[in-house]
């Protein structure tokens, strides 16, 4: 566990190791993984490859990103998107964004609380 934290993002660098570590047990797990497909690049909080399959965990401390890390890990070809929400607010703010996307494969993407997801396992997602 890579403690790089400051004070601006402590909470959000503590939720990726935990989940790093959590599913670090069941699969290849890596933080801050970077994906490029054509001519998209983009960086992934929590990558876990998993099966021949990328799945792609954003933490939400906040909704500001989420539509933008949603479709980025969608073009860049993950499999699955899990956006781990840091309180019920973020979850419900979310939840609206993923519905307002209108995706095709809407199984793909998923809204957890943080606190729900390292009680799961890697084929729960």
């Amino acid at each position: 566990v890579d403690y790089k934290y400051n004070k601006s993002n402590f909470e959000h660098s503590f939720w990726q190791d935990s989940i790093a570590e959590h599913f670090g047990k069941e699969c290849k797990t890596k933080i801050e993984r970077v994906v490029e497909k054509d001519d998209t690049k983009k960086k992934i909080d929590v990558a876990l490859e998993h099966d021949g399959r990328l799945i792609a965990i954003e933490i939400a401390m906040t909704d500001a990103y989420e539509r933008h890390n949603i479709e980025k890990d969608l073009k860049v070809g993950c499999s699955k998107v899990i956006i781990a929400c840091k309180n019920k607010t973020v979850l419900a703010k979310v939840n609206s964004i993923i519905e307002d996307l209108k995706l095709e494969n809407s199984d793909k993407v998923k809204a957890l609380l943080l606190a729900e997801i390292t009680k799961l396992s890697v084929k729960e997602l």
